[in-house]
């Protein structure tokens, strides 16, 4: 089955899906582009025009959540990677405690999403100090990093496992560290999950800095 992933190198939303292909042993063609600048035919593959984009065989599939979800859907039970203790994730919330978990997830989210929107408009030359709509997103920001922290444990917000939401909090803190957005590390179990996981295979090869050139 041909598999091709459509991705930006320093996008943290592409990095989720490279770290959960990696974890999960799956091999793929990788298309590097930026999606603002792709012709037209991108549009067939993702009408929202943004990265990532997967195609596994018939299968047609964007948006990183969706795209982590339906990957550990159909091939978790038979990954034969996720050799690293501890195991990746095999579901994105545990049937016990799936709302508790979905909460996380969409917390994380947010996060990611309210530091890009800070970072655009940054690109644009615009600031809090210059819009109260931006103050609220940097405020969201704070509130949204101590919620997690009372969440979370030194071991991750699922212990056990390689959550998916310890992925996306370390991509999302990763990126944030990059592209110098915001502070994060006077919550100590926060810090605790990056420092554990920022040498795993899968998380090392695609931090931002080692992107190519």
């Amino acid at each position: 089955m041909s598999r091709t992933l459509y991705f930006g190198y320093i996008s943290p939303y592409s990095r989720k899906i490279r770290v959960a292909l990696a974890e999960l042993g799956l091999d793929y063609e990788p298309v590097v582009l930026r999606a603002a600048e792709a012709d037209e035919t991108f549009n067939e593959i993702n009408p929202c025009r943004r990265v990532p984009a997967l195609q596994d065989g018939d299968q047609t599939l964007f948006e990183s959540n969706d795209i982590v979800e339906y990957l550990l859907a159909t091939y978790a039970s038979a990954a034969e990677g996720g050799c690293d203790e501890p195991r990746f994730a095999r579901s994105v919330c545990r049937p016990e405690h799936h709302w508790y978990d979905r909460q996380t997830a969409s917390g994380i989210e947010t996060l990611l999403d309210s530091g890009l929107i800070l970072l655009q408009l940054r690109n644009d030359g615009i600031t809090p100090d210059h819009s109260a709509y931006l103050r609220r997103e940097r405020d969201r920001i704070e509130i949204i990093l101590d919620w997690l922290e009372a969440r979370a444990s030194s071991e991750g917000f699922l212990p056990g496992q390689f959550s998916i939401q310890d992925m996306n909090l370390v991509i999302s803190l990763q990126w944030s560290d990059y592209r110098g957005m915001f502070e994060w590390r006077n919550r100590p179990h926060l810090n605790a999950i990056v420092a554990r996981y920022r040498d795993r295979p899968s998380v090392a090869e695609t931090a931002p800095e080692n992107a190519p050139v």
